[in-house]
């Protein structure tokens, strides 16, 4: 299939933060998957939790950033066919895709839930044996939904204009993970969160498998990241 990359915006680091970069990083996303990496109407520079970490640790490298957005069942293809260097967009670590490519250090915990009106019945994974659920394609999600008896699961390249779909549609509900709800949930009422955590997940920066210097100095900036407290800024600014 014919992968048709977008650019989004490149080289956009704070001066302050890192003057005149030699080198560049291609970075894949997949962009509208608030509160991870997003465009609002009013603002044409991407922003978000794993925008703003993913600069932090270009910067530590001396590097500067180029964004590029692909659909997320796409990531893994532009990455070896070596369109980006590394992909950053809420990326579960599992062994289905550690067997494609390789991994940074964990970065994020989290995990996966159900949303669904707040009129509807629903309150449990197998309440919704038969109904509609709605997923992003090529997710742990949409991995969920399908092992689902008999419901109808409706796979899209981006959820971010689902939620307002939910609302009104009480045999339906839509899975994806807790803190992408926990966001969309502080401007959209009539929703809610059906019951705990369905799964436990890590995000990791997917990087080649060959690419094991690139990954060793990731992993060295995260890591400075975490110990120096910047890490904590950033999820405080996405997640407080």
């Amino acid at each position: 299939a014919l992968l048709t990359a977008s650019f989004v915006l490149g080289g956009n680091i704070d001066n302050k933060v890192c003057a005149a970069p030699a080198k560049v990083l291609k970075v894949g996303t997949n962009v509208g998957y608030v509160p991870f990496e997003f465009k609002t109407d009013n603002k044409s520079e991407l922003q978000g939790f794993d925008i703003d970490l993913i600069k932090a640790i270009a910067a530590k490298m001396n590097y500067r950033v180029e964004f590029y957005d692909y659909v997320f069942d796409d990531l893994i293809t532009a990455l070896n066919n070596k369109e980006v260097d590394v992909i950053i967009s809420a990326i579960t670590v599992n062994d289905e895709r550690k067997a494609q490519i390789s991994f940074s250090e964990p970065y994020f915990s989290s995990g996966l839930a159900i949303v669904a009106s707040s009129n509807s019945k629903i309150n449990s994974l197998s309440n919704l044996e038969g109904k509609t659920i709605f997923v992003e394609k090529g997710t742990t999600g949409a991995d969920v939904a399908k092992s689902v008896k008999g419901a109808n699961v409706l796979e899209f390249d981006s959820l971010s204009d689902k939620f307002s779909i939910i609302k009104h549609w009480n045999g339906a509900a839509l899975i994806t993970d807790r803190p992408v709800i926990e966001y969309s949930l502080k401007n959209i009422d009539g929703l809610k969160i059906i019951g705990k955590n369905l799964t436990h997940e890590e995000y990791g920066i997917g990087l080649r498998k060959a690419d094991t210097k690139l990954q060793q100095e990731i992993n060295t900036a995260l890591k400075s990241l975490k110990n120096s407290g910047e890490y904590d800024k950033i999820y405080d600014k996405w997640f407080k």
